[in-house]
This record gives structure tokens, sequence and C-alpha cells, in this order.
């Protein structure tokens, strides 16, 4: 009998296959571990095995698109290097010489998200070489790398970060240019020292605690920051959107053609100068020797110390925040706005064509002249010819403000002197030709219940004694008080207009009652005055309660409609008891029956109680 099973045979096949196949994989692995291997992820020519080579054997540009490690290795290439598709060349405490015979026979790309990352190392070639970054690229230099080059372009939203790094040639001869919407981040003392330095589009470029040496800057980008940096020397900035310095020491500065220009924190700036600009800031820094031109909307001094400042053609001037302004000049402004200021030393403005305002502030000396001078809560310590010039605006208002010397009005000046020096005598007033000066005093009324609590929301109307016109009219506050800047005298060239001070009274309403103080009050000084709400209220003219007076109409329609229907009632009573009791019949003799049908009934009423039916 035959036991031959074709199926056996091929399972024993296989069996002795597989075993071969493992026997054969022991044997080699020996060999294959003895032998070093470079892989390269390129999808392109891999050049791997003689990159880097000796001069006589160039190659095609080797394309980086996977991810390059060398730590610790120097090495010489002559042939371009393209890093691309995110791939990435990294060189770790080593040297990569880029060999050439001529200027940029060679050059170096990183775009498409591709990155080279220095870390100690450095870049450098025997002949000029260009460096391109593009597309989302990014070149990151730190722990003091070099690449030594003579041409960096960056574009197209790519990235050049410079940590602890430079950036330099060795003939001074680097040309930097930044477009699109390049970023240049350079930190930690990191260098770039270039003979042509240029950025335009809407590229940034921030340097802190860095510096750019450059024998010539055309910076027309969208922003530069300078942060954190001593050493900040002839740096120039052309048509930039925003440009901030800040905690920093700059010479030579010059800006122009700039939306914003931002100088704060502890900003050191000496002999520079800022040309049409729309808005320039100096916050908290100490400026030196600066000029200001073509300001076309405002520029704020914010706790700053200015020395030497020169401004000219301005639209707006603000200076604030305990600002020290000392020898500076403003020229042709529009508006100057002085806010709370304890050291202005020295300020001349000319030709101030709107407004001068000055709020809560020492003024030593100030020369100015406006259309319009407006002062409120301040010190004028200027000199006899500084103040007549200030006297000289259009209109002039004065409160809480203390003067030095006598107040000159002329022309046809109108002046408003509130309260003027508030804690000694009203300096002289004078006024010739057409000008007057209308001096008024702060009226205060405090009113109160009869428990002595403030009363919020009183309608106080002020009235002249004597004509008993109502002069004004307010609510009191929170706290029960109102106040009023009540007019005294109209002091004229020919002398008061009034022989005594103008006199006043006032009364309260308050929930439709009202109180008066009928006294007169001689407005020769500011006053204060209490009214009173209590038990002496009086109601207010007719009608004053409305809501008493409807209570009461209402309730009278209700006891009206009330007796009405109960004499309703009564007369409805009545009625049904005459039905219930009619007289009885009259006697009228015997009565015929009546015809009886079917439900009817006789003329007799049936007799009266239960009663059953006989069958």
């Amino acid at each position: 009998m035959n036991n031959y099973v074709p199926g056996n045979r091929m399972k024993n096949t296989l069996i002795l296959t597989w075993m071969g196949l493992i026997i054969l994989g022991l044997l080699t692995t020996p060999i294959i571990d003895s032998v070093n291997f470079v892989t390269d992820d390129s999808t392109e020519v891999d050049y791997d095995t003689n990159i880097f080579s000796t001069r006589g054997t160039r190659g095609e540009p080797w394309n980086i698109n996977g991810t390059k490690i060398f730590e610790n290795e120097d090495h010489t290439l002559d042939r371009d290097i393209i890093i691309y598709e995110s791939g990435s060349l990294t060189l770790k405490e080593s040297t990569l010489t880029i060999d050439q015979t001529r200027d940029n026979e060679y050059q170096i790309i990183v775009k498409d998200s591709g990155k080279l990352i220095l870390e100690n190392g450095t870049i450098k070639s025997n002949f000029a070489i260009k460096v391109t970054v593009q597309n989302f690229g990014t070149i990151n230099m730190k722990t003091r790398s070099y690449l030594l080059i003579n041409e960096l372009e960056a574009d197209g939203n790519s990235k050049v970060i410079i940590d602890d790094s430079e950036i330099s040639t060795s003939d001074n001869d680097l040309f930097v240019h930044l477009s699109g919407f390049s970023n240049l981040e350079m930190r930690q003392q990191a260098k770039i020292k270039s003979k042509t330095f240029s950025g335009e589009g809407s590229s940034s470029i921030v340097l802190d605690n860095s510096n750019i040496i450059a024998d010539g800057f055309t910076l027309n980008c969208s922003r530069v920051n300078i942060k954190n940096n001593n050493n900040v020397v002839n740096f120039a900035v052309d048509s930039c959107l925003n440009f901030t310095i800040s905690n920093s020491v700059v010479e030579e500065l010059t800006v122009s053609n700039c939306i914003q220009v931002t100088i704060e924190d502890s900003t050191v700036v000496r002999n520079s100068k800022i040309e049409i600009a729309s808005n320039v800031r100096i916050e908290n820094s100490q400026v030196t020797n600066l000029s200001i031109s073509y300001c076309t909307s405002r520029l704020e001094l914010s706790g700053a110390i200015v020395e030497g400042l020169d401004a000219f053609d301005c639209e707006a001037v603000i200076i604030t925040d305990n600002s020290k302004i000392t020898d500076s000049e403003i020229t042709t402004c529009q508006d100057l706005e002085i806010s709370d200021i304890f050291e202005l030393e020295s300020l001349q403005v000319d030709n101030c064509q709107n407004s001068v305002s000055i709020i809560r502030s020492t003024i030593e000396h100030l020369s100015v002249w406006a259309p319009y001078m407006y002062m409120d809560g301040s010190d004028i310590r200027s000199t006899k010819d500084e103040l007549d010039i200030l006297t000289k605006a259009t209109t002039f208002y004065a409160s809480d403000t203390t003067f030095n010397h006598a107040l000159n009005f002329s022309g046809n000046t109108e002046a408003y002197l509130i309260n003027i020096n508030p804690a000694g005598v009203m300096p002289q007033v004078y006024v010739t030709g057409n000008a007057e000066a209308s001096v008024y005093w702060w009226l205060t009324i405090n009113v109160i219940d009869n428990e002595s609590n403030p009363l919020e929301g009183v309608e106080v109307n002020l009235y002249d004694y004597f004509t008993d016109e109502i002069e004004n009219s307010s609510l009191t506050d929170i706290d029960g008080i109102v106040q009023f800047a009540v007019l005294s005298n109209v002091i004229t060239s020919s002398g008061p207009k009034h022989s005594e001070n103008k006199s006043y009274y006032y009364e309260g309403i308050y929930k439709n009652y009202k109180t008066v103080d009928s006294r007169s009050t001689r407005m020769d000084h500011n006053r204060n005055r209490e009214l009173i709400f209590g038990e002496s209220l009086t109601e207010d003219g007719e009608d004053d309660d409305d809501e008493a007076s409807f209570l009461e109409m209402y309730l009278g329609v209700i006891i009206v409609l009330i007796l009405i229907i109960i004499i309703l009632a009564i007369i409805a009573g009545r009625g049904s008891g005459e039905k219930k009791k009619s007289p009885p019949p009259e006697d009228e003799g015997p009565r015929r029956p009546g015809p009886r049908g079917r439900g009817g009934r006789g003329r007799y009423p049936p007799p009266r109680g239960p009663y059953r039916r006989m069958k």
C-alpha cells in the first residue's frame, strides 16, 4: 500500500526553507554590524558616500529634506546646500567649510520649512558666499555660533534667530536684506556686522540685548523693536510702521517716516532726531538733545526726564505723569496739555494755534501764548514777563490756581477767574482795552435731614438775591453736596461792573417738599452753607404731594361706590318685602270656581300646606 501524501512533502519543504534563512541571518549579523552606514532621507541623489570630498570631485547640490546632525565634526564641502521640505541640518560643536574657486560659486538655501541649526557651530567659506532663507525657512544660531558669509537674504515668512552668536565677514563686506514677512530676532549679545543692512515690506526686527553695526541702514519695514541694549550707536530707521526702544541706551538715532515711535522703560536717548512721525511717545525715559519735527498726530511725554528737547510742527503735545522738562522749546503746535507735572523748569512754546491746558501742575518758567488758556489746580511761578504772555489769550480760564504776580488782561481778552490763590490773597487784576475779568468763588451747599444724614438727589436752585432770577441749578451728590462757581464781580477797564459783590439765596426741592434759605449770601470769597430738610418741611405750591392727592381721590371714589352699593341694596330689599306682604283681597262675596283643566286651577288658591289627593 502506498503511504505517500502530497501535502506532507510541501510542508517539509517550507520548514527546511525557513530553517535555512534563520541560519543565514545568524551568520551574516556580525558582518552587517561591522559596516558603518550613513543614511540619507533625501528623495534625490544620495551623495552621503562622498559628500565631503576633496577638490576635483565636485557634484550636484546636497539636497536635504530629512534630518542631518553632525556633532564634533569638521567637514569641507564643494557644492550647494539646499534644505527644504521640513528637512534640517544641525551642526553641534562642528565646522562646515564651503570650498569655492571664486565668489558665490555655491550658495546655501533654506526654504519650504527647512531649518539650519548651529549650536556652537560655524559655517564659512574661502570666497564670498550667499545664504538665502525663504518660504517659512528658519536659521537658528545659538551658543556662540558663527555664520561667516557675505550676503544674507530673508524673504517670505522666513525667520532668522541669533542667540549669543554672530553673522559677519572678515572684510566687513556683509549685505543683509529682509523683505516680505521675514523676521529677524537677535538675543543675548548677538551681533550682525555689515556694510549695508536693509529691511522692507512687512518684515520685523527685534534686538534684545543685541546690536547691528552697519555703515548704512535702510529700514523700510513693519516693526523694529530694540530692547535691553546698552550700546546702540548710529542706528537709522526709515519708513517703519512701529519703532520701539525699551530699556536701552541709544546715541545718534535717526528715525523718519514712521507711524508709531515709542521710547520707554528707562531708555536713554542722546543726540538723536525723529522726523515725520504720526505718534511719538516717550515714557519713563531720559532724553537729552532730541529733535522732533513734523509729528502729525501727537507727541506725548509721560514720566520722562527731558533736557534740550526741540519739537517743531506737532499737532498735539501732551506732557504728563511728573515729567521733568528743562531748556526745551516747542515751535508751532495745535494744542498743548500739561498735567500732573511738578518740575517744569523751563519750557518755551511759540505759536500754539489752539489751546493750552495746565492741570494739577507746578510751572517754574513757561512762556506760551494760545487763543485759549485753561488752568486748573496749578501753581504758576513764572516771571512777570512770562505771565504777561499767558494773559494775552483770547479766552483765559483759571480755577483753583495760584499766581505769584499780578494778572494783566488787555485787548479783547475774556478772563474767568475762579478761586484764584485759594491758600492766600487774590492777586491784583488789571484790565485795559475791551478786556473783562469775571471773578468767581465757590459756593458749597451741604444738604442734610434733621438727623444730619446727607441727602442725595436734592435739586438745589440758586437765585440772585435782588432780582429773584435763577442763576444755576444742580443735584446733590452721594454726600449731599452741591457746588456752584458763583459770579462775584466783573472787572473792566473802567472798574468793577457792580458796586458790591453779588449776593444770592438758594432753595432745595426734595420729594415734592422744599426748604428755602432766604438769607443774603455775599460772594466776596468762598462760602460753605448748610441746608436742612426736617420737621420744617413746607408744602411746595399747588398740589404738592401728587401721590397723596391721588390716593385721597382714589379712596374717596371707593367710599362713594360703597355707599351707592349699600343704598341700592336697601332699596332692593324693601321692594322684595312689599311683594311678599301684599294686602289680602277684599270681600267680594262668593266666587265661582274657574274652569279646571289639565294643569289649570281655579280662581281660589289651593289650600296651603301638605295634602294628599284622594282617589
